[in-house]
């Protein structure tokens, strides 16, 4: 499984995904979480905002 987050730097809008490994709880919404700090370490100056997420299965876990 993994996160496709949306979020909108300024005006600049922009998609990130984040697969489990990177985060100590494998959660929807520490997703999203990471992706609003990294984003905010990378731009302090900027208006950061949050649009979506979409949660997708890998194909492995999918298989039975």
């Amino acid at each position: 499984m993994y996160w496709e987050i949306g979020i909108k730097i300024d005006y600049e809008r922009g998609r990130y995904n984040v697969h489990p490994q990177a985060l100590q709880e494998s959660q929807w919404d520490h997703a999203v979480q990471h992706v609003l700090e990294m984003a905010q370490a990378l731009y302090p100056k900027s208006r950061i905002e949050f649009e979506y997420v979409k949660e997708y299965e890998t194909h492995e876990e999918g298989v039975a």
